[in-house]
Parts: structure tokens; C-alpha cells; sequence
């Protein structure tokens, strides 16, 4: 029920975030003592037990009597854009998206060559690193289904959304040597997994508290299509900024642009 939303979306979350705890440690250790080929192919029968896993859910579904024609499918697409265009909180959770995941993808770009050429990280601690956002995700879907309720929805969306991405700019002063920078990447990480899965929890909860029964699918799809969509561009300017301004600046840039983009179009949920 629409009551149950944000403890549903907790519970889901967090299942997920438990399971991806041990995949950048094990992708770092298997590039480390096997090679990158062999750890692209172990994500690839990940991918294959997925798709099983999925297959096995068996609950009925009522079908539509015969497919609909292009233009039926067409209407009804814009009629979930059109909806979230509509509604002013939508409206903003579908642009801060598009906003993050665009940054977030010239970030990444950026921070997966400074781990290793700046840092001098190895495989394995380049993963280790990137572990620490699963605990951090759990945490976050643990305290999603606490704090919305206590302190109100924006509140605790803009409040995580500045700490989360926020964490990231310390990170391009980091100097020395792993046993010094790991366990402050370690940090990053933990608190980026536990702020950003915060604001998964409670937008997905508002996104679906606002949202008919019937136009669900339609504006989850909007929504997440308007996100994605960014992400081949944010990937280019991360590395165009990693060449032109060098690794340090370009992660810097990138940092205060994911900080840029959400915490202020959020306050308006």
C-alpha cells in the first residue's frame, strides 16, 4: 500500500545493496590475479544467473488480448512525460536525475584513471575502495525507512544529497601512499553509498506516492530514461576534462558538479 512504499523500497534496497557489497572487491581481485578478460567474463555469467534468477519469479500476471498498435504505445508514452512535466516535484526529481547521473558519469570516468595513474593503486585496492559503497548503501536503505518519516522528505533528501556527493570533493588532495589513501577512499566511498542510497529510497518512495497505479511504469520509465540518458555524455566530459585540465582538476570539476546537482533542485520536493 502507499503507506508501506518507503519501507517496501528500504527493504529492496537494501537486499540489493547487500548483495553488491563483495562485487568491486572480487572485480578488483580477479583483474589483480587473473586478468581484466577473465573478470569482464565473470560479470558477463553474474549477468546469465541474473537472468535465471528472474525467470524463476512466478507470480501471474493478467496480459493484455492482443498487442497494442504504435500509435496506442506512442500516446501512452507521452502521456507519462506529459505527466511528469505536470507535477512540479516530478518534474524536479526527473531534472536532478538527468543532472546527476550526467556528473556522476564525468566522475567516474575521471576517478577510474586517478585511482591507479595519480594514486598508484592496484587492482585490488582500486576495488576495496569502491566496496565500502555497499555497506554504505545498506546503511542508507536502513536509515530510509526511519528518517523521512521523523524529519520530513526534503529535509532528508537535500541533507543526504549534500553529504553524499559532497564527500567526493576531498578527494583529489588525497597524496601518498595506499596505506594512507585507502582507508580515506574507504570513507568516500561509505558515505557517497549510504547518502545516495538514501535519496534512491525516499525519490523512488515520492515518485511512487505521487504517481497513479496506472502511469507507473510510464513515469518510472520517463524518469529514468531523462537519467541514463545523460550518462554517454557525462562519460565524454569526464574524459575530456581528465585530458585538457589533468586528472586532479578534472575530478575536482566533476566532484563539485555532481555536489551542484541535486541538493538544491531537491528543496523544492
Amino acid at each position: 500500500e502507499r503507506d508501506q512504499l518507503v519501507r517496501g523500497n528500504s527493504a529492496l534496497e537494501g537486499s540489493r545493496s547487500a548483495a553488491q557489497i563483495g562485487g568491486p572487491a572480487l572485480g578488483g581481485a580477479l583483474v589483480s590475479l587473473l586478468s581484466a578478460p577473465v573478470a569482464a567474463a565473470g560479470g558477463a555469467l553474474f549477468f546469465a544467473l541474473s537472468f535465471l534468477s528472474i525467470r524463476r519469479i512466478g507470480r501471474r500476471e493478467s496480459l493484455p488480448q492482443r498487442s497494442e498498435r504504435p500509435s496506442r504505445l506512442g500516446r501512452r508514452v507521452r502521456e507519462g512525460v506529459r505527466f511528469v512535466v505536470g507535477d512540479a516535484s516530478l518534474r524536479t526529481v526527473c531534472l536532478a536525475s538527468a543532472a546527476f547521473q550526467f556528473a556522476f558519469a564525468a566522475l567516474m570516468t575521471v576517478y577510474l584513471l586517478f585511482l591507479p595513474r595519480e594514486l598508484d593503486l592496484s587492482g585490488t585496492a582500486v576495488g576495496l575502495s569502491l566496496a565500502a559503497t555497499g555497506p554504505g548503501a545498506l546503511l542508507g536503505s536502513v536509515l530510509a525507512a526511519r528518517l523521512p518519516g521523523r524529519f520530513g522528505h526534503g529535509a532528508v533528501l537535500v541533507s543526504a544529497a549534500a553529504l553524499g556527493d559532497g564527500v567526493f570533493l576531498c578527494v583529489p588532495a588525497l597524496h601518498g601512499s595506499p596505506a594512507v589513501t585507502v582507508p580515506v577512499l574507504l570513507a568516500v566511498s561509505f558515505v557517497f553509498g549510504a547518502g545516495g542510497q538514501l535519496v534512491n529510497v525516499t525519490v523512488m518512495s515520492v515518485r511512487q506516492a505521487l504517481t497513479p497505479t496506472g502511469l507507473q511504469g510510464r513515469v518510472a520509465a520517463t524518469i529514468t530514461w531523462a537519467g541514463m540518458g545523460t550518462t554517454p555524455l557525462g562519460s565524454l566530459l569526464g574524459g575530456f576534462l581528465a585530458q585538457e585540465w589533468g586528472l586532479r582538476t578534472g575530478l575536482l570539476l566533476a566532484s563539485a558538479a555532481m555536489l551542484a546537482s541535486k541538493p538544491h533542485s531537491l528543496s523544492y520536493v
